[in-house]
């Protein structure tokens, strides 16, 4: 495994976190705007 690994795979958790973390954000603030994403 090279240095650079865990901190690409660290990178990638922590997007996937903020785009959960968007996406509940929307739907508290914008409900309609969820039901157009689903």
């Amino acid at each position: 495994m090279s240095p650079m690994e865990p901190l690409h795979l660290c990178m990638l958790y922590l997007k996937h976190i903020l785009s959960t973390v968007d996406a509940d954000l929307v739907a508290e603030t914008h409900p309609s705007l969820r039901e157009n994403l689903l």
